[in-house]
């Protein structure tokens, strides 16, 4: 079992000596045989576990940073791990938003209109009763720079603002 300094790996990763810590602690809990390594299984369930797996493959992440071949991660590497998920999880804000609107923009026209956002809200489950729905329908009139009925990424970018 490799041993590792952890100040040094500290710096060299550039994590807090917390992160450090819930990294250890992580990796310890799925390292089930004690060996010092973790399996693309284990993995999976410390990804998910961690909150960093969704929508992420294991084997693709191992294979990224098993510098050894070994199938397995070290210590070091499952930290390269952690790192690169929660990379790749963090999106710039405006691409969060670019593609929200086009989630309600279900006829792909680029603009969204009370119909599209009724049929996306009712189908993530919100339940709005009359009144809240008249609420939304005006906001969405106020927003409606043109009258078409249909509001523009602009537009939602002021409704999604006022939300």
């Amino acid at each position: 079992m490799v041993q590792f300094d952890m100040d040094a790996l500290q710096k060299e990763l550039g994590l807090s000596q917390l992160e450090i810590e819930n990294y250890k602690e992580a990796f310890d809990h799925f390292d089930a045989d004690g060996g010092g390594t973790v399996t693309v299984d284990e993995l999976e369930k410390a990804l998910k576990l961690t909150g960093c797996g969704e929508g992420l493959d294991a084997k693709a992440m191992l294979a990224e940073v098993d510098h050894d071949d070994s199938g397995c991660v070290d210590f070091r590497e499952f930290c390269q791990l952690m790192i690169r998920s929660q990379q790749q999880r963090v999106k710039d804000p405006m691409q969060e938003m670019r593609e929200g609107f086009q989630a309600f923009d279900k006829d792909g026209s680029g603009t969204v209109s009370m119909q599209e956002i009724r049929h996306v809200l009712t189908h993530l489950g919100e339940h709005l009763d009359e009144e809240h729905w008249e609420v939304m329908e005006q906001m969405v009139r106020e927003l409606d720079g043109d009258g078409d009925g249909e509001i523009t990424y602009d537009e939602f970018l002021r409704l999604i603002a006022v939300e």
